[in-house]
């Protein structure tokens, strides 16, 4: 009348297959705060360099309309001369 021993094996093997803890959660590791604040500053950088580049081109197109040499603007942009070169050819203004 008493039960075996083996259906306590049983159980304690069956506690062995549970299944797997879970995963802790990964956290961000630039808080957003932060993300937004460097993707604002990269906006910011763009936009900065568009609007420089676009004087440079300004001031490149006014200086070739004066008389001024590729290698004269150059030095007083502080671009090469190749660059100064490619605005002009690209106004048309040869």
């Amino acid at each position: 009348m008493s039960e075996p021993k083996l259906n306590i094996k049983e159980e304690t093997s069956t506690k062995k297959t549970r299944s797997p803890p879970k995963k802790a959660k990964v956290e961000q590791t630039v808080p957003k705060k932060k993300k937004l604040k460097t993707d604002a500053e990269k906006a910011a950088e763009k936009a900065t360099e568009k609007t420089t580049r676009e004087i440079n081109e300004k001031v490149i197109k006014n200086m070739h309309k004066n008389g001024y040499t590729a290698a004269q603007i150059a030095e007083i942009v502080e671009v090469s001369e190749s660059e100064v070169e490619a605005v002009i050819k690209e106004c048309k203004i040869v």
